[in-house]
């Protein structure tokens, strides 16, 4: 191959990204990759399938990978939508422009005292022979142990790292399903994970979460969200839920107007077919304005603001800043509720 050919981008791995201890060792190779990657056009769209087949893992275990490196600020992440839709088209990983958490040297550890070799006589006589002997048998099963334990050791943190990725794809299809029902169902991030155990052990999905908020609607309390919150977790909607678990004999078919884009559609139906609008935040007059003003963008418009929503549901901060952010972003685009 000539030389005009070959790739002209390498990879680096800073300090403060081989020194991470919350991060496992794959996790760092992965970084040195995408900085080779990022090294080339600024930024790495690279699918984890990828990653998956070049480090022979599977994809949990890279998305697992990634979720570390962009908690441990590593990395940034952008997604880009298809038009008119929520649904991911590709993914954006770049390298933070701050340098100056890059390179911090790092003092070398002081080796503790009774690891230190350290000259003696040389043994002589029966009993030196025979301590040896003992402390050399001693020695080696000491080192099959710490073999057993370190492989026991990484067969865990690769499980641990599986039910970790297995967690983060649940949690985000969760916040993704809330999103649907209303743009208003934006909580701190414990929420999810409170919210996700209670459904894994009462053996409920995000039906029972769809139920719950039709019926909280239906309560038309002076706020949706905050009853909603509130209720999530009480038994007695829980019973309720499983009570009206059997399908209802069919129904005849009744139309209604979208109050968004007028569309005309199955009020049966959890959403418009047309702009999405959930057919439950029908009463909900602020819930309207939001979807008339959104739903009116131009299709870049649109998919620029779902693309920086994206990205500030994403960010590591206290919730009421992420909240704040979220509202200046509906002003920059003029989605202000009236």
């Amino acid at each position: 191959m000539a030389r005009s050919e070959s790739p002209g981008y390498y990879a680096i791995i800073p300090a403060t990204v081989r020194y991470d201890k919350s991060l496992p060792q794959g996790a760092k190779l992965l970084y040195g990759e995408i900085s080779a990657l990022c090294n080339k056009k600024g930024f790495c769209w690279a699918r984890n399938e990828y990653f998956s087949e070049l480090y022979k893992t599977s994809e949990r275990t890279i998305i697992g990978w990634i979720q570390r490196l962009r908690d441990a600020g590593h990395i940034n992440i952008y997604f880009e939508y298809f038009p008119d839709s929520q649904k991911i088209k590709k993914r954006f990983i770049s390298l933070p422009k701050d340098k100056s958490k890059v390179e911090q040297p790092m003092k070398p550890e002081t080796a503790d005292d009774d690891l230190v070799v350290k000259k003696s006589s040389p043994p002589s006589g029966e009993k030196n022979f025979l301590e040896n002997n003992t402390a050399s048998f001693n020695n080696k099963a000491a080192a099959a142990a710490n073999n057993t334990a370190a492989e026991n050791s990484e067969k865990n943190e690769k499980t641990k790292e599986a039910e970790a990725a297995f967690c983060d794809l649940k949690i985000l299809e969760l916040k993704s399903h809330f999103l649907k029902l209303s743009h208003e169902l934006v909580f701190d991030e414990p929420f999810y994970h409170e919210v996700l155990k209670f459904l894994s052990d009462n053996n409920v999905g995000l039906d029972f979460v769809s139920w719950l908020y039709k019926e909280c609607s239906k309560k038309k309390p002076r706020s949706l969200v905050d009853y909603f919150f509130t209720v999530i977790f009480k038994p007695r909607f829980l019973e309720a839920y499983r009570n009206a678990a059997q399908p209802p004999p069919p129904k005849a078919v009744v139309l209604d107007i979208c109050p968004v884009c007028s569309t005309e559609f199955d009020v049966a139906k959890e959403f418009c077919p047309n702009c999405g609008f959930s057919i439950f935040s029908k009463n909900n007059t602020k819930e309207i304005g939001f979807y008339v003003k959104y739903y009116s963008l131009p299709p870049n418009k649109k998919n620029a603001y779902d693309s920086q929503l994206a990205e500030i549901l994403n960010l590591s901060m206290p919730f009421e800043e992420k909240m704040q952010k979220r509202k200046d972003l509906r002003a920059d685009y003029g989605l202000t509720w009236p």
